[in-house]
């Protein structure tokens, strides 16, 4: 299940996931550029241009090139699965692409509130010669859990502890200080962003030892996202004379990382500034998701040309209405490029359509979502959500309706959780659920998942 990535100058062999053919990238094949006519210069898929005019059977898409990678192969080279994407015949790759539609929003010139920024080094240690280079241009999708989750699964209760002691803080390998977030990725490594240590630590399933692969400090790390080249995107947040935010890359190797967005000193109210991190989500065109939360909003930060554009909420401002936010948190994205956001001093759920600024609520968000804490949101493979808190609840794919799968109370017939609050919620390819609650990292094994 692991994608084999292979970088030969102009050429990318990708094995595909799905059992597919291999997909490649060719950079002796040229796109003509959007707004160049035929007869015109021609622009090569490597090329700097970031908009190229791709071609399907009957349509033209404006959009910049990312790797062949990011993307399904066309149903028989004609089709895509839904209307959300495009099957592309001229990608420079060996094979018809689904490319989604909501790619061409980077190439609209009239975007105003789109801004360039070069990522920059913030770091508080110089990192050490010999430090793996930032060579992950883009993020790469992780892939969907080996099984489908159905609307009804059910897991066993009777957790297993992985690392960490029931209500006990410590800064050894096996322990926590204030954990925020866990995240498992296609290779059913576990990530935890272990805030009071100032650090992100993985595991593996059979070991209670942590590894550190980031560390973090002065920022402190609240919500991660892993992609399929294991590299991480981190939330992270400082205290100083305000509240700092910054969106930390971290590739294999590199623990100190790059700064792609905010920073120390860096509170403000222009697009490449945050004054606090609370969500995160990477979706398969490159682009990154982020709540801003004390600027109430949530941003879109393309890592491929570098372009932030405000996406959702007022900025700087806190409302109630269906256009504004109140300290946003969790974010995720679904294959329609609809963006759900956990609006925090509002206490509801947010569903913003793809390319629609008035969000939908949805019904049946626990009231302690009112709280200012960090909740990180997850999706399954079958795209419904799952939210922590004092509970663990479920939205289900293409249902309105939030249900309580956990109570913190409730859990475990013969141990004890207390009121701690889940921290995550994430799953393995066997579709186990891991969470965090009372700072030790927990196993809950499927037990129920018939659809």
């Amino acid at each position: 299940m692991l994608h084999t990535i292979l970088l030969i100058i102009g050429t990318i062999f990708i094995a595909n996931i799905k059992g597919q053919s291999t997909v490649k990238f060719s950079s002796s094949c040229t796109v003509p550029i959007c707004g160049v006519s035929n007869g015109g210069t021609s622009g090569s898929c490597s090329g700097s241009a970031p908009c190229f005019n791709f071609q399907s059977a009957n349509e033209t898409l404006c959009a910049p090139q990312v790797q062949c990678s990011l993307f399904d192969l066309c149903i028989s080279g004609t089709r895509c699965a839904t209307n959300t994407s495009i099957c592309i015949l001229n990608s420079c790759c060996s094979q018809p692409i689904c490319m989604p539609r909501a790619l061409a929003s980077a190439c609209v010139a009239s975007n105003a509130s789109a801004t360039v920024y070069p990522p920059t080094y913030v770091t508080t240690t110089p990192p050490p010669s010999g430090v793996a280079p930032d060579t992950a241009l883009v993020p790469i999708r992780p892939l969907s859990a080996s099984i489908r989750l159905c609307n009804n699964a059910t897991w066993d209760p009777n957790f297993s502890i992985i690392s960490g002691a029931d209500g006990a803080t410590g800064r050894n390998a096996t322990m926590f200080s204030n954990p925020y977030d866990v995240f498992i990725d296609q290779n059913n490594m576990i990530y935890v962003a272990d805030y009071g240590n100032y650090r992100i630590q993985k595991f593996n399933t059979s070991s209670a030892i942590g590894t550190t692969v980031a560390s973090t400090s002065p920022f402190q790390p609240t919500v991660i996202y892993v992609d399929g080249a294991e590299t991480i995107y981190s939330c992270e947040n400082a205290y100083g004379v305000m509240l700092y935010g910054r969106v930390q890359k971290y590739t294999q190797g590199n623990i100190y990382g790059i700064t792609l967005l905010g920073g120390a000193g860096k509170c403000g109210a222009a697009l490449n500034q945050l004054c606090g991190c609370s969500g995160i989500y990477a979706d398969r065109s490159g682009s990154l998701y982020i709540s801003d939360s004390e600027n109430n909003r949530v941003l879109l930060y393309n890592t491929t040309t570098g372009s932030i554009a405000l996406l959702a909420g007022t900025n700087g401002i806190s409302g109630s209405q269906p256009d504004q936010l109140s300290y946003p948190g969790g974010i995720y994205v679904d294959e329609n490029q609809t963006l759900f956001v956990l609006d925090g001093l509002n206490g509801r759920l947010q569903k913003f359509v793809s390319g629609n600024r008035t969000a939908i609520s949805i019904p049946g968000v626990p009231m302690d979502f009112l709280y200012r804490n960090v909740v990180p949101m997850k999706g399954d493979s079958m795209g419904s959500l799952y939210i922590g808190g004092s509970y663990i609840t479920r939205l289900a794919s293409g249902s309105m309706n939030m249900s309580i799968l956990f109570n913190a109370s409730l859990v475990g017939s013969s141990r004890y959780w207390g009121n701690k609050n889940f921290v995550g919620v994430s799953f393995d390819t066997s579709g186990s659920m891991y969470t965090i609650a009372n700072s030790m990292l927990v196993k809950l094994n499927l037990l129920s998942n018939t659809c």
